[in-house]
Formats: C-alpha cells, structure tokens, sequence
C-alpha cells in the first residue's frame, strides 16, 4: 500500500480576539479575516480537557520552536 499524501492546506490562526467586557471570557479565533474557532469561557465552571488557560507569553525560544508561558501562580 503506498503512502497518502493529503493536498488540503491548513490555515494558520492569524488574529485571536479576546472580549471580557462580561464575566466571562470569549475568545474568537481567526485565519486570514475568517473565524476559525469560537470559545467561552466561563469562570465558575470546573476546569477540563481541552480547557484554553490564559497565560502571558514571557520568552520565544526559535532554536526549539517554542516558547514559555507564563500561567500566573491560580
């Protein structure tokens, strides 16, 4: 059996709007002007897989691709 080679191109989140103008946190995540994915987060609810955290961004390391989030100490 040969190898698949899959042609569908994947977009990059370019834009993530934040509004917490509420108690709760929405977020909108957008790819070149389209909205890719949508989510809330609501203060009281349990914690869960999948669950985005904010945290601040404290250095960009390029020689491993990555970078260290700062999550707060909550």
């Amino acid at each position: 059996m040969g190898t698949v080679i899959s042609t569908e191109a994947y977009t990059v989140i370019d834009t993530i709007v934040i509004d917490t103008v509420t108690p709760e946190c929405r977020m909108a995540f957008l790819g070149h002007s389209r909205v890719l994915d949508i989510q809330i987060h609501r203060p009281n609810a349990a914690v869960r897989v999948g669950d985005v955290i904010l945290g601040r961004v404290r250095a960009v390391v390029p020689s491993i691709r990555g970078a260290f989030i700062d999550l707060g100490d909550q």
